[in-house]
């Protein structure tokens, strides 16, 4: 089994960028999508601070 666990921030703050791993790119505001395709695990696992839940979508 392979689990990805990986720490999320402030989402609305990130910007489109181009992510390089293991020979292959990505733009996007986050790396999750890439390593996801290219380390394929079994389970993901964000790790969310509260602070990032009370956040406004207006």
């Amino acid at each position: 089994m392979r689990m990805l666990i990986t720490p999320w921030g402030n989402f609305k703050a990130w910007n489109e960028v181009t992510y390089h791993f293991d020979g292959r790119s990505e733009s996007s505001a986050t790396s999750l999508k890439l390593l996801v395709n290219s380390l394929e695990p079994d389970y993901v696992l964000l790790i969310v601070p509260d602070h990032c839940t009370r956040l406004s979508f207006r």
